[in-house]
């Protein structure tokens, strides 16, 4: 009975620390935006290390435009961009010389506008702890653990849904058939009607 009861709370055991070793992920929050809008970002980072977590690193996703990251305290914010001037696009958000201990969490804020038509933004990031090792949220969710590993660093990602799409209009009905069924309701109209009549005349030529 003890050797039972020992199996089944190591199996518990198992699955809860399976469950957080699932949802202890980076995450780029809203899962959803619409075609074009201007939306405040949320990176999630937790730190399941050994050492603190000192340096966050973001790909921002082809098609995002606007994107300017919030003022944190503690850490250092810069950005890398591609072209010049107004043509001029940033393509990596860095965090650095900041400080998430060993057991905690911490959320990086920035804004964007969403890309003008559908699709699926890919989040990328690259999470640096003290000790100099990194863990790349890079991957797949369907992905083959590397060599030696039994998991997984999937990215994060969020659908940009076409809210502008037109709404169907509905087919009008055909003239004739509109005065199709008009004329067959007032032929039963009529009937009913005379029916009644009928009905009526009847109980009079009792009386």
């Amino acid at each position: 009975m003890k050797n039972t009861l020992k199996t089944v709370l190591t199996i518990v055991a198992i699955f809860f620390v399976g469950i957080h070793t699932v949802s202890a992920h980076a995450i780029v929050e809203p899962k959803q935006v619409n075609v074009a809008e201007l939306r405040s970002f949320s990176l999630g980072i937790p730190n399941e290390g050994t050492t603190a977590t000192t340096g966050v690193r973001l790909l921002i996703p082809t098609g995002l435009t606007e994107v300017i990251p919030n003022v944190k305290a503690g850490w250092t914010v810069s950005t890398k961009t591609t072209g010049s001037g107004d043509s001029a696009v940033v393509t990596e958000i860095d965090w650095s010389a900041g400080s998430i201990p060993v057991g905690e969490r911490d959320d990086f804020i920035f804004s964007a506008q969403a890309p003008a038509s559908a699709t699926t933004l890919v989040w990328k990031a690259y999470q640096t702890y003290a000790d100099g090792t990194v863990t790349a949220w890079d991957q797949a969710a369907d992905a083959t653990p590397a060599p030696g590993k039994t998991e997984i660093s999937p990215y994060s990602e969020t659908t940009v849904i076409n809210d502008l799409a037109a709404t169907p209009t509905p087919t009008p009905t055909p003239a004739s058939t509109t005065s199709n069924t008009d004329k067959t309701l007032a032929v039963m109209s009529a009937a009913a009607l005379g029916l009644a009549a009928v009905a009526i005349a009847a109980s009079f030529r009792r009386r």
